[in-house]
């Protein structure tokens, strides 16, 4: 707007706009969101097999590759068919989808204004469509990050408790090194007891035997 009465009312006009369409842009993601995570599951039950990185990869790149294939590319080339003036070429008719799904919106290409109301509602339901599917995979990338952060977060509150154990069990014996642990079973003891006792009286039995007495003595 040229006017300080038009820039006014268009800053009015985004206070209101901007949330209805973000709120028809919400609606729209969920449904995407609702169809992302069937995809998912289709991709883990025929890759069951497969690593969970691999799994994760195949599903990023189907993602990706719909987002620029039917969102990128093909608009493009039916622009560049069907409004060759305003659109030279592919790769202008490409950069304009690219700007317009990604918010950018510089400016510079724009729809003919003579293409009608049908060319101009279709421009308008595609551009909907794009934006809540890319909003879609952006909330999907935020929830995959909020769920890394945790399990981060998570180990760094447990390191501090595994430091100070690895501490405890590289640490001296409390008994004074007395070569046995606080731990050793009382049985065992008792056993080893019983049977250096015995070891102890059959060792006094052969020294008696082998001491002859003097009477024995004599009569050899």
């Amino acid at each position: 707007p040229i006017s300080t009465w038009g820039r006014n009312t268009t800053v009015l006009y985004g206070l209101f706009g901007i949330p209805l369409m973000l709120c028809l842009l919400t609606n729209i993601g969920a449904l995407f969101a609702v169809w992302l995570i069937k995809l998912r599951r289709l991709t883990d039950r025929y890759m069951y097999r497969a690593p969970l990185c691999l799994r994760k990869g195949v599903f990023a790149a189907i993602v990706a590759g719909v987002y620029i294939v039917v969102f990128n590319v093909a608009p493009g080339f039916l622009l560049s068919e069907l409004h060759s003036r305003e659109f030279s070429d592919f790769s202008v008719a490409m950069y304009f989808c690219f700007t317009t799904f990604a918010t950018i919106g510089f400016g510079d290409y724009y729809p003919p204004p003579d293409g009608g109301w049908v060319f101009t509602l279709g421009v308008f339901i595609y551009t909907c469509l794009g934006l809540a599917y890319l909003a879609s995979i952006l909330a999907l990338i935020s929830n995959w990050g909020g769920e890394q952060s945790k399990r981060i977060g998570a180990r760094l509150q447990r390191a501090p408790v595994r430091i100070f154990k690895h501490l405890a069990n590289s640490g001296p014996p409390r008994n004074g090194g007395s070569g046995h642990s606080q731990g050793t079973d009382p049985v065992i003891h008792s056993g080893t007891a019983e049977n250096s006792t015995t070891n102890q009286c059959s060792v006094h039995e052969s020294i008696e035997n082998s001491i002859t007495s003097p009477g024995e003595l004599d009569n050899r």
